[in-house]
């Protein structure tokens, strides 16, 4: 028996058990700066090949920009400190460490050229020593001081628009929604995410697929959320998807299905929805 033919069954059987899903209605919000004091985007970034260009980067928040509603956002870059393994960057440790250093002083440039809209009210981070993503994270949400934010990746970029106003206003008025990933990949049931379906209770004024597998891919959510279900699961360095899922990914994934009301996940968008967005994939564009 196939896995995507058992992932379809899964499916089929959460929607047949727990009905059509969340009431969507029109989110009829026009203020294009209602996210300015409700909604800190983070982003992360860390010693890349490219160092010290600001190439990749600089795509990255200049897609952010490109919706309308982030402009007016407080944007907060935080940078890791180099870590010990830099085989994949092809350099040596001192080369790299160089690189990193120049990349910091072009970032700093960056916020202070009045020509670069897109790191306008932008806070940098920098850290000393090496956190790796979840620590990083955790530092950066210190210095959060609205209710929502955005978990942004120093080289994704968005190529289809999506409504962050309608996801936080979701969340602001639906307790059970309390974290909202981008699409990330044609929406559906599939081996990264297992079952996925429509079912979810309340009101929304975006399309919603509620998932059972936490991942620190492009999101919105709340400090609250990573303080009571992630950083508890953090123990040391790497990805905070990595502590919560893959410790034990069966078993975890069973918690998230019996209790998915402490942890209120989905996926913004319908079923068959591609993605909206691209990774440039920074450990290996040399440009």
């Amino acid at each position: 028996m196939s896995k995507a033919f058992i992932v379809s069954f899964l499916t089929s059987l959460f929607i047949g058990i727990f009905g059509p899903g969340l009431n969507a209605v029109e989110s009829n919000c026009s203020d294009i700066n209602y996210l300015a004091d409700r909604l800190t985007i983070i982003t992360t970034t860390s010693p890349i090949r490219s160092n010290p260009s600001t190439a990749i980067i600089e795509a990255s928040m200049e897609s952010l920009f490109s919706l309308k509603e982030l402009r007016s956002c407080r944007k907060i870059i935080v940078f890791d400190g180099v870590g010990p393994d830099v085989k994949y960057q092809r350099k040596d440790i001192q080369q790299v460490e160089e690189d990193y250093k120049r990349f910091k002083e072009n970032m700093i440039a960056l916020t202070q050229d009045p020509s670069k809209p897109h790191f306008k009210n932008t806070v940098l981070l920098f850290l000393e020593e090496f956190s790796h993503q979840a620590w990083a994270l955790q530092k950066a949400m210190e210095l959060v001081d609205t209710p929502y934010i955005y978990s942004h990746q120093h080289d994704i970029v968005i190529t289809r628009p999506f409504d962050a106003i309608g996801i936080v206003r979701t969340m602001e008025t639906n307790p059970q929604v309390k974290f909202v990933r981008v699409c990330n990949g044609e929406s559906g049931p599939n081996y990264f995410d297992g079952p996925v379906d429509t079912y979810g209770e309340g009101v929304s004024f975006v399309p919603l697929l509620r998932t059972f597998r936490f991942s620190d891919s492009e999101h919105f959510t709340t400090v609250d959320f990573y303080e009571d279900m992630v950083f508890p699961r953090v123990k040391g360095h790497g990805f905070a998807e990595s502590w919560v899922m893959e410790p034990n990914f069966k078993e975890m994934q069973q918690e998230i299905i019996r209790n998915h009301s402490q942890w209120g996940m989905f996926i913004c968008g319908k079923m068959g929805e591609q993605s909206c967005l691209k990774h440039l994939d920074g450990r290996e564009r040399n440009e």
